[in-house]
């Protein structure tokens, strides 16, 4: 599998949540078409030569793009409120992303992997970071922050969190949930997420912070990623991941996207080490997020010994989804699915439907992202090899035309292509590594 397009998409889609924080912009759309096309040269030819002529320049193509992600890291600002708000007032997180951004650059220019302490450095360094961006911005105002803290309020206090309804955070909510969403200032809907995001967030929560599970699964998944394969490329992934420019926004928001790409990077790291444990990452993978579902569309690419993963797969998101879900099953339907089929269409998403929209005047149907995603992941089925690094490749594609083309497309949502993508790097073959020393 190439290395070099796949780290071009994913410096091109950091640049596009980087426009406007990951909402719409005509610079930003522009990005997210060249990522795209990028991905779907991937995808559609992945034995293409011109592909094979870029590799020659791999190692080249890589540290520039390590190299470039770290500017636009250190050049603005890694979050949007509280000390994250001004242009001032971060020098300590400067520091240590530059700290980080020198050792992720010499550790891909070496003729060899980088030695463990330059790798667990970076992944100390990401997490030092992380905290420092938690504490610059305690509370950053998002709905999503209000739906973690209160769910895990309600969970640990004996109440269903299914069940509960939020207090209405705007004046127009409307244009965010739909309309007769909120009722008497009250949001008509409990948690929003599957539980097993929830078993995780309310442990941080008891901690003194629901998202230092988000964190956690950023600095693991980058350690899953460095530890795939024995060459450089896998420790290039990980560095792209963790200093992706708006991944600390992400994790300021709260958003779920990181618990996602931890169990996909722990399914990559898996097939690539240790296939008997595959069920068990995959199972959490699905049970992560709704749209997660797709990611079915491509498990024929999961190799010639997926033979029983599946199964097993659905048997471990059923023990971790159902006894919450059970609890109140209306409740949970009512909130994980319904709420999100009646969610409007956002004239703000990073999504080509938004100037699509504009040029006929009208809004254009919700299953258009649904019907180009199925047309996506076949072909993907179809066109790359059955190997790890083929089967992120699929999931990044996949989900980059299911987003691309939605009603709703925000920053977190790239961040799990960018998750993606960067798996497919990491569980490609290393950078001048000797065949006979490859993991099949």
């Amino acid at each position: 599998m190439p290395v070099s397009l796949p780290c071009v998409c994913i410096v091109a889609l950091g640049c596009a949540l980087q426009v406007n924080f990951g909402q719409f912009h005509p610079l930003a759309l522009a990005w997210l078409a060249a990522a795209l096309a990028g991905v779907a040269l991937c995808a559609a030819k992945p034995h293409w030569r011109g592909l094979g002529i870029l590799e020659v320049r791999a190692t080249a193509v890589i540290v520039v793009c390590v190299a470039v992600q770290f500017a636009l890291l250190l050049t603005r600002s890694p979050g949007a409120t509280g000390r994250l708000g001004a242009e001032s007032g971060w020098l300590p997180f400067r520091v240590g992303a530059a700290i980080a951004a020198a050792l992720c650059v010499a550790g891909c220019v070496a003729s060899a992997r980088p030695r463990p302490f330059v790798v667990w450095t970076v992944l100390l360094l990401h997490f030092l970071l992380g905290l420092w961006v938690l504490r610059a911005a305690p509370n950053p105002g998002v709905d999503v922050c209000m739906f973690q803290r209160e769910s895990a309020e309600a969970l640990v206090g004996g109440e269903n969190p299914y069940a509960i309804t939020f207090k209405d955070p705007y004046a127009d909510s409307a244009r965010f949930y739909g309309a007769g969403v909120s009722v008497a200032g009250r949001l008509q809907f409990g948690y929003p997420y599957p539980p097993l995001t929830l078993l995780l967030t309310t442990v941080a929560h008891l901690l003194g912070d629901f998202r230092y599970a988000q964190l956690a699964a950023m600095t693991l998944a980058g350690g899953l990623l460095a530890f795939a394969r024995p060459g450089r490329n896998a420790f290039a992934a990980a560095a792209l991941l963790l200093f992706t420019p708006r991944g600390f926004f992400v994790l300021e928001a709260g958003w779920t996207e990181p618990l996602a790409v931890l169990f996909l990077a722990a399914t990559v790291f898996a097939m690539c080490r240790a296939p008997r444990i595959v069920p068990v990452s995959l199972g959490l993978l699905l049970a992560a997020k709704q749209y997660l579902v797709l990611a079915l569309l491509v498990a024929p690419l999961m190799s010639a010994r997926r033979r029983g993963w599946l199964w097993k797969a659905a048997v471990v998101a059923g023990v971790v989804t159902l006894p919450l879900a059970l609890w109140d099953l209306s409740a949970f339907v009512h909130s994980t699915v319904l709420l999100q089929l009646r969610q409007p269409f956002r004239e703000d998403s990073l999504s080509f439907l938004v100037p699509l929209g504009r040029l006929v005047h009208g809004q254009w149907p919700g299953w258009i992202g649904l019907v180009l995603a199925i047309a996506a992941g076949v072909l993907a089925s179809r066109k790359l090899p059955r190997t790890p690094a083929g089967f992120a490749t699929g999931l990044a594609f996949t989900f980059l035309v299911f987003f691309a083309f939605n009603k709703q497309a925000f920053c977190n949502y790239y961040y799990f292509v960018i998750g993606a993508l960067c798996c497919a790097v990491a569980a490609s073959e290393p950078v001048e590594l000797p065949p006979e020393r490859a993991v099949s």
